[in-house]
């Protein structure tokens, strides 16, 4: 049953990328989704690039060991970050007719392909930071199925890269889209059948009770919610 829900996923995915091809006309249309994005799938598209199977898996992971509030530490800095970006920087783009962080570097320092360029490898670091721990964690997952961690990772890989190829910045929006609604309904369903096996909500207070800075991990407190 879980192998074939995993396969209907992948092909769910691979559709997307295959149906949203049609909408890539141009340049912009691929790059940039065309610039037509609303606040629905902006939003999506925010929440799945720091919401995904690294931070679901290790969340769950801290949470189990350490408690409640330690699982959550990353979510708080990823929500509060964005929500910071939205207050200060979302304005000052839009003022400057910007629609992506590139487009201020190019107002801000004139159109020239090498500022672009700049701007572009200036995100590579902690943007590939990212997309190979959650490789990493969803190889893990799909190595459940008894394929080698390494075969799992390279299928993940490769299916993220053909609705990538094939449908630009369209198909990873439709893709976040996808994924952050499943992880949002999923989550709450997950956490509301596991607190019925162990206590219902006499556990669930309790769980809440633990500290929120457990004793001796003060340090990596600050380095996960300030990432």
């Amino acid at each position: 049953m879980l192998s074939l829900v995993v396969v209907l996923y992948f092909i769910v995915m691979l559709t997307i990328g295959m149906v949203l091809a049609r909408r890539v006309k141009k340049a912009s249309d691929f790059l940039v989704a065309g610039r037509k994005l609303g606040l629905a799938l902006t939003t999506a598209s925010l929440a799945a690039v720091q919401i995904g199977a690294g931070v679901i898996l290790g969340g769950a992971e801290m949470g189990a060991d350490k408690g409640l509030w330690p699982g959550v530490w990353y979510g708080f800095g990823c929500g509060g970050g964005l929500i910071l970006a939205g207050i200060f920087a979302a304005g000052k783009l839009r003022t400057r007719t910007g629609f992506v962080p590139l487009d201020f570097f190019g107002d801000r320092y004139g159109e020239m392909r090498a500022v672009r360029l700049w701007a572009w490898a200036s995100n590579i670091p902690s943007l590939l930071g990212i997309f190979v721990a959650q490789l990493m964690a969803a190889g893990s997952v799909l190595s459940i199925l008894g394929l080698s961690y390494a075969k799992a990772v390279i299928i993940v890989g490769l299916v993220v890269m053909f609705y990538c190829v094939m449908a630009g910045m369209w198909g990873v929006v439709a893709a976040d889209s996808v994924q952050v609604g499943i992880v949002t309904i999923g989550i709450p369903l997950v956490v509301i059948l596991a607190l019925m096996k162990v206590g219902g909500l006499h556990a669930a207070v309790q769980f809440a009770s633990t500290p929120f800075i457990p004793a001796g991990m003060g340090s990596k407190a600050v380095f996960l919610i300030v990432p």
